[in-house]
């Protein structure tokens, strides 16, 4: 078989998962830059001025999940922002995310809003004064 032909076998059988990074970092700028346009999309301001809270929420998140579980909200929400991804493929990070997520236990899973609202609470005094 000629190298190129194993080549190809080789990036053909690869998982799905090896498109998208699995450092923790990664998943945390991802999900910070996610945080950000989805707080421009519905309130005033400029990015910056939702880095703290982004960052509390971040750290809430990743504090209080499994890396799996992390790793999946991270990609989720890149996916929520569509073409404003940081990711290459956003339709590929929901799929992978949707996959990590049913891959966790019951209980994460039960307890993912929760997680999300309690994060949410903790960092809110952080969001910027609206006008």
């Amino acid at each position: 078989m000629p190298a190129t032909a194993v080549f190809a076998t080789i990036l053909f059988l690869q998982p799905a998962t090896a498109a998208f990074s699995e450092d923790p970092e990664q998943a945390s700028i991802w999900l910070q830059q996610a945080c950000r346009i989805q707080q421009l999309n519905g309130q005033s301001g400029d990015a910056a001025s939702y880095t703290d809270y982004c960052a509390c929420l971040d750290g809430e998140v990743a504090d209080h999940t499994s890396a799996a579980g992390y790793r999946a909200f991270a990609l989720g929400a890149q996916a929520r922002i569509e073409d404003q991804a940081m990711v290459g493929d956003w339709e590929a990070a929901a799929a992978e995310g949707d996959r990590i997520s049913q891959s966790l236990s019951a209980e994460e899973r039960a307890g993912t809003m929760m997680m999300i609202q309690d994060a949410f609470d903790v960092c809110f005094s952080l969001l910027p004064s609206q006008p």
